[in-house]
């Protein structure tokens, strides 16, 4: 029999206490015989003394055998069988297994009879075998109910006055007789009074300061005590009036009245509130103080996180990481739920989250920590400081953003983990989203896709949350979870952070191992953050300054602020400003969708034209800009204004540049993109051996569009702007461009060409030409450029409509340029611009590789030349007036001054006539050269015929 009961009064031999006698009274009629004792102690022939020995006695037996009942309980579940009735009759029975059991429990000494009994019967409820094997022992009831209450009103009183707990002060208290004024105790508590379980609070709050002895044993009897709120004295003064009227019917043990406490939370008391919010932040700490909590996750927590060490909220976290493993039971993971809702209220109720952030918050959230202590419940303030603190990137402590992040992307999975939020959309909720199943990102969907239905406080909670996100893809957790695979495959060096993954991803889009699931997700988040620039990682970082230089009056949101930097592109100061905008700019190209604008504006027509065609690739827009003339006026304009922008680089246009990579490679390895270089240099060798015939093919459509509005040709648009105004009645600028190719009659493109004998700037005249000349390279039949040859390429060149697909770049100029004895004159004044002379082939396309960069040469040729002469005319002037005021301030005469103002006048005559002449002689220079280069072409030409057996160039058809 185990040793040392003492709480009841002493051994049964020597004092019987009224305690005893009730329970042996209640029990006699219920007592199996061969259970207790096969004697009769209930005998009428005894006297009253024996009859109370025999009493006694009997208790003493009943004693023995419940203690050894119970210790080999402990023991049922791992060595003893209690599937069935027979098997733990046969085990409780057996006085070898038993008599096993107990001396496997001696090595323990309990202070008293209730100890024992809690100890090994109640804790071992949580299996419930006990009211199975107590029934083997007594089908009758040896043990009562009045007997187990009797035992848990025990408890209860050793919880509350650490003096009955004899193990846990010797182990915390001193080493004297007076053992509250020593140790643990007398360190940390000796101010605090015995009784109402406010010494063993006191240990509790002081735990981590605790010896090591004190602290394992202030550890064991939290577990027990999550058995009962009966076993927390203070829970249980503060809640008794709660308990009575809400949660009366709940049985003892299994931590069954606390939680139900907990599901009434609105309804208990101010006072009650408190303690059970105590009670809670006690519990984060071990999964084992959380009665209901340990029973309900007992069989998940063996089977997912047997070798996690109770503690530190470890074995919490560990079950929350399983959670969603298909065998994990729907019972704990139900629990869990509202465990996790219930922490997202206050930081104090995460365990790690406390303990890592509290010098964080002290520090960062000093407010939100006053408004907290204020309420029961702080309704998530100081976790919604945090959050916003790491989204400033104020928080240093490593491990306090780790956890903070962590909580973050349990809300972004539940966004009923996030209260502040929940609590800002509490009506739109319940209106939108009632049926939807929370986890998974589901609710947060939801509210997105009713974001215009929701009010401003939930919209504002919303925005919050989507800043928050632009820097860590993890709290996106949709996009998170279907692209977790493809985050692995294509970006697994990439760390998390500043955007980067998403960048990652949004960058690998169109590679071969990109899923659809993951593709869709990445659209759509892109879409979202190009609404708005503050959403936008890249951009918002970047273009901080140059926004707020530039578009400060402009409204953030559904593009409005990336729109206006597009317009002012030129005017961005930072380079890393622009290299973000022309990625923004190139997702735009790629998909309409991504022009919130845009999309706006074609919503109607991309229905009409273009509903079969899938967005990406530039597909769309290429659909919308085949139908121009069909668009509604608002789609054609902003499709329009894209397309001017989209000639600043190939980049901008994404089937161009897939199917021109490897020749532009080839053929233009050292011109970089930007301001049209790249495209200009393709389009120079877009007749030489190396170009991909692919390429060819997009570089003539891209020819036509040059052609068919100034707004599309980059080149003509930047030197011909003051003709444009002067000629065209058109102002230079882009805005306006744009305008007129939207709604003039007559684009400014085909007015220039119409008044090219009217243009008195040079560089205007010569790139003017040459994108004339790039438009018969590239021949098209119905061009308005090139229209004027149309029956002249047709008869004598072969062009068709079917034709001119495959016709190689340039054959159909060069046809054109040998058949000059019978073209119209019509055909040859625009024809001129792309020859040098009749019946003479054209030089190669090469010559207007860049004919604005050479225009720009000799513009700053005449530029500094001009300068030069202006300068050497103005020291020779300033020399003479200096002369002028010697002779005044020297001689005082007017007539001398005058004299050498005329010999001034003669002088600069004199050099205008010389500069005059200078001009005419290089115009003669310029004249002769131009015969004596014609005259030997001549000879080179007419030998080569002759040599061939032909007299001269004859109409033919180029090889298609």
């Amino acid at each position: 029999m185990v040793e040392g009961f003492k709480l009841v009064g002493g051994d049964a031999s020597n004092e019987t206490t009224a305690t005893r006698r009730a329970l042996l009274e209640e029990d006699e009629d219920g007592v199996v015989t061969d259970s207790v004792d096969s004697s009769k102690p209930t005998e009428e022939d005894k006297d009253e003394k024996a009859k109370e020995e025999d009493k006694d006695k009997r208790i003493a037996d009943l004693e023995a055998k419940v203690n050894a009942l119970a210790n080999s309980l402990v023991y049922s579940k791992d060595h003893g069988p209690t599937s069935s009735d027979k098997e733990a009759k046969e085990w409780v029975m057996n006085p070898k297994l038993v008599a096993g059991t107990e001396s496997r429990l001696m090595n323990r000494k309990f202070e008293s009879y209730f100890d024992c009994l809690h100890s090994n019967i109640v804790a071992t409820s949580k299996t419930r075998g006990i009211e199975l094997a107590l029934s083997f022992f007594s089908r009758k009831g040896a043990v009562s109910k009045k007997c187990k209450k009797e035992v848990a009103g025990a408890y209860a009183e050793r919880f509350s006055d650490i003096r009955t707990d004899a193990e846990l002060l010797e182990v915390c208290g001193g080493d004297g007789e007076d053992k509250l004024r020593g140790g643990d105790v007398g360190k940390f508590c000796a101010d605090v009074e015995t009784g109402l379980g406010l010494v063993f609070r006191c240990l509790k709050s002081h735990k981590e300061k605790l010896s090591k002895d004190c602290q394992t044993l202030v550890t064991a009897r939290q577990v027990e005590q999550a058995e009962d709120v009966s076993l927390d004295t203070p829970l249980a003064l503060m809640c008794e009036e709660d308990r009575k009227k809400l949660c009366a019917d709940t049985e003892w043990g299994g931590g069954a009245t606390e939680q139900c406490l907990k599901d009434k939370r609105q309804e208990l008391s101010t006072q009650c509130k408190l303690e059970v919010f105590r009670r809670e932040v006690e519990e984060s700490e071990d999964v084992r103080f959380d009665g209901f909590l340990a029973e309900k996750c007992g069989t998940d927590k063996e089977a997912f996180c047997a070798d996690v060490k109770p503690g530190k909220g470890r074995v919490i976290q560990c079950l929350e990481s399983h959670a969603s493993d298909a065998k994990f039971s729907a019972e704990c993971r139900a629990t869990l739920d509202r465990r996790g809702v219930r922490r997202a209220a206050d930081w104090r109720l995460d365990y790690v989250l406390r303990k890592a952030c509290s010098g964080t918050v002290k520090k960062l959230c000093g407010d939100a920590v006053k408004a907290a202590k204020a309420k029961v419940s702080a309704s998530g303030g100081v976790l919604e400081c945090l959050k916003s603190q790491l989204a400033d990137e104020n928080i240093e402590d490593e491990t306090c953003k780790a956890e903070v992040q962590r909580t973050m992307v349990t809300a972004a999975k539940d966004i009923r983990q996030d209260t502040s939020l929940t609590l800002a959309c509490r009506d739109e909720l319940v209106k939108h989203c009632k049926t939807v199943e929370p986890g998974e990102g589901r609710l947060w969907t939801c509210l997105a896709a009713n974001r215009r239905k929701v009010s401003k406080t939930c919209e504002d909670k919303l925005f919050t949350r989507e800043l928050w996100m632009t820097g860590d893809w993890r709290y996106k957790y949709g996009l998170s979870t279907k692209c977790a695979s493809e985050r692995q495959m294509l970006c697994a060096g990439v760390p998390a952070g500043s955007g980067r993954v998403v960048m990652c991803l949004q960058s690998k889009m169109d590679h071969e191992k990109m899923g659809k699931e993951c593709r869709d997700a990445i659209a759509e988040d892109q879409r979202r953050s190009l609404d708005d620039i503050r959403l936008h990682e890249d951009l918002s970082k970047s273009c901080r300054d140059d926004a707020k230089t530039l578009c400060t009056p402009v409204n953030p949101g559904e593009g409005r602020m990336i729109k206006c930097l597009r317009e002012k592109r030129q005017d961005i100061a930072k380079p890393e400003c622009r290299a973000a905008l022309l990625r923004a700019m190139m997702s735009s190209a790629d998909n309409y969708l991504m022009d919130r604008p845009l999309a706006a504006a074609c919503v109607d027509d991309v229905e009409k034209h273009c509903s079969d065609i899938e967005p990406g690739q530039g597909r769309v827009h290429e659909c919308l800009r085949e139908k121009e003339s069909e668009l509604s006026p608002a789609c054609k304009k902003a499709e329009i204004e894209l397309e001017a922008v989209e000639i600043e680089d190939i980049r901008l246009k994404p089937r161009l540049m897939e199917a021109c990579q490897l020749s532009a490679t080839r053929l233009c390895a050292d011109i970089k993109p930007g301001n049209g270089n790249l495209l200009e240099c393709l389009q120079s060798k877009a007749a030489d051996d190396g170009m991909d015939p692919k390429c060819a093919k997009l570089l003539r459509k891209q020819s036509v569009r040059e052609n068919s509005h100034l707004a599309f040709n980059l080149r003509v648009k930047q030197a011909c702007k003051s003709q444009v105004s002067k000629l065209c009645n058109v102002e230079g600028d882009d805005a306006s461009i744009n305008e007129a190719a939207v709604n003039a009659t007559v684009d400014p493109f085909l007015c220039l060409i119409s008044k090219r004998s009217e243009i008195d700037n040079k560089m205007c005249s010569r790139v003017l030409n040459g994108s004339i000349k790039r438009a018969f390279v590239f021949y098209n039949l119905g061009t308005e450029v090139t229209k004027a040859c149309d029956d002249e390429a047709s008869r004598f060149c072969g062009a068709t409509e079917e034709s001119q697909r495959f016709q190689a770049p340039g054959s159909v100029v060069g046809c054109l340029a040998r058949s000059t004895e019978h073209i119209s004159d019509g055909c040859w004044v625009t024809l001129s611009a792309a020859v040098d002379e009749k019946k003479v082939e054209p030089g190669s396309i090469a010559e207007e590789v860049d004919v604005a960069m050479s225009a720009a040469i000799e513009a700053e040729i005449e530029r500094r030349v001009e300068n030069k002469i202006l300068a050497t005319l103005g020291d020779h002037i300033t020399k003479h007036v200096d002369r002028i005021k010697g002779s005044i301030n020297n001689e005082g005469s007017i007539q001398t001054a005058l004299g050498h103002v005329d010999n001034t006048a003669n002088y600069v005559a004199q050099l205008a006539t010389k500069v005059s002449e200078l001009a005419w002689m290089v115009f003669l220079g310029l004249i002769l050269t131009c015969v004596v280069s014609y005259l030997a072409l001549r000879r080179v030409f007419t030998a080569l015929a002759k040599s061939k057996g032909v007299g001269k160039p004859a109409p033919r058809v180029h090889d298609v």
